[in-house]
């Protein structure tokens, strides 16, 4: 018998494939007016299904800057404020402009120059 929590790769791929479609769903035809609370309500359901830490929406910009627009994080750790504007450095932000995800547990998972504007 296998654990509710389990961390087979089919069962998580399964869940990812299950979250994503009733993501969908829930913004077909949503009204405008109702986009913020639907697009943090996705990310609270992101972390806790992944089971990582923070996630964030990103609105890309202009010049290797993107704006935060949306963002969870779960309790006893610091999320990225909803309309900070962070400056990147290009592996970063090309990993973006991509539509890529960009996954890391510290700055040292980065490549060199993957930290470039974080202090």
């Amino acid at each position: 018998m296998r654990e509710a929590n389990s961390r087979n790769p089919t069962d998580s791929a399964l869940r990812f494939e299950r979250l994503l479609s009733d993501l969908a769903a829930g913004f077909i035809q949503l009204p405008t007016e109702q986009m913020d609370g639907m697009a943090r309500g996705a990310l609270e359901r992101i972390v806790a299904t992944l089971r990582i830490d923070r996630a964030s929406l990103v609105r890309m910009r202009v010049a290797e800057v993107a704006e935060v627009t949306h963002s969870v994080s779960v309790e006893g750790c610091a999320g990225n404020g909803a309309s900070a504007v962070h400056a990147m450095g290009p592996w970063t932000f090309g990993m973006l402009g991509s539509a890529r995800p960009v996954v890391f547990s510290g700055l040292s998972d980065l490549p060199p120059g993957g930290a470039q504007g974080r202090g």
